[in-house]
């Protein structure tokens, strides 16, 4: 199936509803289940709910942000920075919730993504979470919105750390702060 052609299908289903609200309605519903695998229908709904709604759309693209087929993360995650960046910051970051584990590694991703310093009192929050791959997440998104000044932490971590999940988190952290140096 060519992405271009189901996006133009989409989007003639959308001219023929009468009015935004309506149309907005037909993106949400589209991306109601995560599970369903209708990939380019749900990009395009991302797209036009980004056109509609501009950084208001981003809560629709949090079941997205860390899922499991790499295209609708891929996604959602791009279409959530450019949110961020646009002032939705506070939309994601008020989704946030450790015990969520992955909208809330998701939503990290996507302030890491958009470099929006906002994303490191997540991710250190994150820190405080039982869960493994959180705390892993937690690291990536310190690496790269503090950059260097996250040494420290992540070195302490490292040395604490018994979890092996937690320990390749800051490994991986160390190196993605050696790469921006």
């Amino acid at each position: 199936t060519d992405p271009a052609d189901v996006a133009a299908a989409f989007d003639a289903e959308l001219a023929a509803i009468e009015g935004t609200g309506a149309q907005v309605k037909h993106c949400s519903r589209e991306l109601r289940d995560p599970i369903c695998h209708n990939t380019f229908r749900k990009i395009a709904a991302m797209d036009r709910l980004a056109e509609y709604l501009g950084s208001d759309a981003a809560e629709f693209y949090i079941p997205y942000l860390n899922h499991e087929y790499w295209r609708l993360r891929e996604h959602s995650l791009q279409k959530a920075a450019e949110a961020i960046r646009m002032g939705g910051g506070d939309l994601l970051a008020s989704q946030f919730d450790s015990k969520q584990v992955d909208p809330a590694i998701g939503i990290m991703a996507a302030f890491a993504l958009s470099g929006d310093k906002a994303g490191i009192k997540l991710a250190r929050k994150a820190l405080a979470s039982d869960a493994p791959e959180l705390r892993r997440q937690a690291m990536h998104t310190l690496a790269k919105l503090e950059g260097t000044q996250a040494l420290a932490a992540i070195q302490d971590r490292l040395s604490k750390t018994e979890d092996e999940l937690e320990r390749t988190g800051c490994e991986e952290a160390l190196l993605l702060i050696a790469e921006s140096s």
